[in-house]
């Protein structure tokens, strides 16, 4: 589900939202935790798949952000870092939820 609006958001004509003037990077940034922390609570909390997890959507947002210019929008490596920020933040909070749940059975 995290995966599929990410690719939405990502891909179809951006939209103007009041407030955020037009910085996106906060949506960014909690979007790649939400979709990190599902993929760590999905599986075994290992450092193997934290590497994998995390390293997955550097390359997802990375790559993103590389087509975008081909879709007539725009590629920023700001968003790239937001990403990245989220995706370390959200694979330890599921790396943390998955120890704790293992921990409690």
């Amino acid at each position: 589900m995290c995966l599929t609006v990410i690719l939405a958001a990502s891909f179809l004509p951006p939209a103007k939202v009041d407030g955020l003037g037009d910085s996106d990077k906060m949506g960014h940034f909690l979007a790649y935790l939400a979709l990190s922390a599902c993929w760590m609570a999905a599986g075994e909390a290992t450092l193997r798949r934290l590497i994998v997890v995390f390293l997955g959507c550097v390359v997802l947002g990375g790559a993103i952000e590389f087509l975008e210019p081909l879709l007539q929008r725009n590629g920023s490596w700001l968003d790239a870092v937001a990403d990245t920020a989220g995706a370390l933040c959200g694979v330890f909070l599921g790396w943390l939820c998955t120890r704790l749940i293992v921990q409690d059975r």
